[in-house]
């Protein structure tokens, strides 16, 4: 049974975050992945998922394969980026303090990372 509130969240993030633009900077790519991750654990085909995105099977496959990359890999980058939607969804996570993302901020992607967990009240 798929949670309706959930999907009200990703419906929100989608729009929010406008993740069903063709954009591939990773701004847009690495929530997309986290989605598709996370809708298909919520038992959605790969098709019933491309068209929240406007996207093809392909695509949702690639971007599974590339999430759990990230995830096995620790990738940091892709953690930050997420870790708000993770934070929406109520999916467990360990959450750093303002401070350290600060201390370990190092470009300006990373700024506006830590910008947008301010306005999401992830602090």
């Amino acid at each position: 049974m798929i949670n309706n509130d959930a999907l009200q969240v990703i419906k929100q993030v989608i729009d929010e975050y406008n993740l069903k633009l063709s954009i591939r900077k990773y701004e847009y790519v690495y929530p997309r992945y986290y989605l598709f991750n996370h809708m298909r654990k919520m038992g959605f085909t790969l098709e019933k998922i491309g068209r929240f995105f406007d996207k093809d099977h392909a695509t949702i496959m690639h971007g599974l394969k590339m999430h759990e990359q990230y995830m096995n890999n620790k990738d940091q980058t892709y953690l930050d980026y997420v870790r708000a939607i993770q934070y929406r969804l109520g999916t467990p996570v360990t959450n750093p303090t303002i401070f350290e993302d600060i201390m370990n901020c190092n470009s300006l992607s990373g700024l506006k990372i830590i910008k947008d967990k301010i306005k999401e009240n992830f602090y």
